[in-house]
């Protein structure tokens, strides 16, 4: 009885999670399938080195979004008609400026970069095709009005053109450039089918806005933005740092394992894009509902963060060796090192994007990520410098692990949700 009534109750929310993971499912597993393929032909030199560029790129792409992915979804869903076509038209006229700006830094940073890290220039501009792509893409919209199937749906159509492609023309180490050029693309794909969907179904989107508009987007997300940088700064490091002390070979090794449980997590993307629109607006309607609705879903979320890691640390070499070749057994004890990761970053998914930030309290967000990256900077280059690879997931471990105790912190100072 108690399921059939959860059931009715969040019917509508069942039914965007529902739909979402009926087809994303197809989605995860080309990912899945074409990681594991391109990490053993290109082999740990060439995809350390894609790795690397890839790691670079992240911090244009997270700067182009401006922490429109979460200031978005929240304004979409409380607007309707002629308010929610100026905002949708000012996010995406400021992603574009951004954009622009990002393009022309880009040149004189492969110029710095060369000189540090071991780079091949056609990659890092092949690379750059994704904040193209996620620039026009807007994935924001489609979460605010809750209707998340288009998301994936023109995802699926773009990683499925893509994946054949891959299968078909990289055979080689040589191939590598044509492999980032296929991986790049689908962002860029799906960004081109949204925008034609858009057009379609949503003409009242389209309308003449003024800087005005333009400047309050950029106010509104200042401090989410900074926030993502600070997380950016703290998730990228080990990366970064690591092509300073070691090879890309050594970047490869660790990479994998840092992909893996990125592809893992992504598992929960479905009912975080779904439940995070819904609970802004259960918050502002009724804030009991929302404390109790939170409960629930992270005692889900929790289970399923206790199941990865014991499968992670237990079948850490069959893992490895069925996925990624013998060529990557350095990485068997690395991803036993992260095997707990999963059940830290889904805390402070729960803890910070389920909570903190639906409740209002974006500050206290951007204070535990600041204090984070405090810590990271202070642990990450001697510990790397030291322990290599080894280092590295050790830094990526405890720097979850502090995020987790200050978003505890600001939660219980609140008073909200366990401790109201």
């Amino acid at each position: 009885m108690k399921i059939l009534n959860f059931i009715h109750k969040y019917k509508r929310l069942l039914e965007n999670i529902i739909s979402l993971y009926s087809i994303q499912g197809l989605e995860y597993l080309l990912g899945l399938i074409i990681f594991p393929y391109l990490v053993m032909v290109l082999g740990p030199d060439k995809y350390g080195m894609i790795i690397l560029c890839q790691t670079i790129i992240n911090y244009f792409n997270l700067v182009v979004d401006y922490g429109f992915m979460f200031t978005g979804p929240r304004l979409i869903a409380i607007n309707k008609n002629e308010k929610q076509a100026k905002i949708f038209m000012s996010i995406m006229a400021t992603k574009f400026i951004i954009c622009v700006f990002a393009s022309m830094v880009l040149s004189i940073i492969y110029i710095l970069l060369e000189k540090i890290y071991i780079i091949d220039k056609m990659v890092l501009y092949a690379s750059y095709i994704v904040v193209i792509g996620n620039m026009l893409f807007p994935t924001w919209f489609f979460q605010g009005i809750e209707k998340m199937r288009y998301i994936t749906i023109v995802n699926l159509i773009a990683r499925m053109i893509t994946t054949s492609s891959i299968f078909f023309i990289v055979k080689s180490q040589d191939d590598y450039i044509i492999a980032v050029i296929l991986q790049s693309i689908v962002p860029l794909l799906a960004g081109i089918f949204s925008i034609c969907i858009l057009l379609k179904e949503y003409k009242y989107l389209f309308i003449k806005i003024n800087i005005n508009d333009i400047i309050y987007q950029f106010k509104d997300g200042w401090s989410i933005f900074i926030s993502n940088i600070f997380i950016s700064i703290y998730t990228s490091s080990y990366i970064m740092v690591l092509g300073l002390f070691s090879s890309n070979e050594v970047i490869a090794y660790f990479g994998v394992i840092k992909k893996l449980i990125d592809c893992l997590m992504k598992v929960l993307g479905p009912v975080l894009q779904s439940v995070y629109p819904y609970i802004n607006k259960l918050v502002i309607e009724n804030k009991q509902l929302a404390d109790s609705f939170i409960k629930k879903i992270a005692v889900i979320f929790m289970f399923i963060g206790f199941l990865l890691f014991i499968i992670l640390y237990f079948g850490a070499y069959n893992i490895v060796v069925y996925l990624f070749g013998k060529q990557y057994m350095m990485s068997i004890n690395l991803l036993k090192i992260l095997s707990g990761m999963p059940i830290f970053i889904i805390i402070s998914n729960i803890l910070g994007f389920l909570i903190l930030m639906p409740y209002g309290y974006k500050k206290d967000f951007s204070i535990c990520i600041r204090n984070t990256l405090i810590f990271n900077l202070i642990i990450v280059v001697p510990l790397i410098y030291f322990y290599k690879a080894e280092g590295a997931t050790l830094v990526m471990l405890l720097t979850e692990i502090c995020v987790n105790v200050m978003m505890l912190y600001h939660v219980k100072k609140r008073r909200i949700v366990f401790w109201r």
